[in-house]
């Protein structure tokens, strides 16, 4: 269960790297607020 959650947490990380290098200012910032959500809830 653990390693599913590391690899699911892993590709999310990988996902939001990506969004965050995008042209689009839109799914940028959306990618952003993703990351402060999920860094505050740790």
């Amino acid at each position: 269960m653990n390693t599913a959650l590391g690899a699911v947490s892993a590709t999310f990380m990988s996902l939001t790297l990506v969004a965050l290098a995008h042209p689009n200012a839109t799914i940028r910032a959306r990618a952003e607020r993703l990351l402060r959500l999920l860094f505050r809830a740790r």
